[in-house]
């Protein structure tokens, strides 16, 4: 796709309006690197991808999401050996009560859609 067409679609606009519900910094990367495909095959699989997406948004309510912010950091630290402050063990706590939350809402969503939970 063309520049003029970039424009005309407003796609780097949805690409930022998309990248503003981003929880951490690496998925923001990824919203703001999004680009059209133009194989029709691979539209309608992330069409269909879509749709189930929000079938189960519909079925189960919002995922139960929290920030990422500075958890990359703090697993950086433990790698490299260093002790972690009361602050930084509590976020990952908190960290770690919402990856269990997730795990417990896709699999809720699973019996929804098999595919888009796996």
């Amino acid at each position: 796709m063309n520049n003029d067409a970039y424009t005309k679609l407003e796609f780097t606009t949805i690409r930022e309006m998309l990248a503003e519900h981003a929880l951490c910094q690496s998925v923001k990367e990824k919203c703001l690197a999004l680009a059209p495909d133009r194989r029709e095959s691979v539209c309608r699989r992330m069409m269909d991808e879509t749709t189930r997406a929000k079938n189960i948004l519909d079925i189960n309510g919002s995922p139960p999401l929290t920030s990422m912010r500075d958890v990359e950091e703090i697993l950086t630290l433990c790698a490299a050996g260093a002790m972690l402050v009361p602050d930084q063990i509590t976020h990952i706590g908190q960290f770690l009560v919402a990856c269990r939350r997730m795990q417990h809402y896709l699999m809720r969503a699973e019996s929804a859609d098999e595919v888009i939970a796996s």
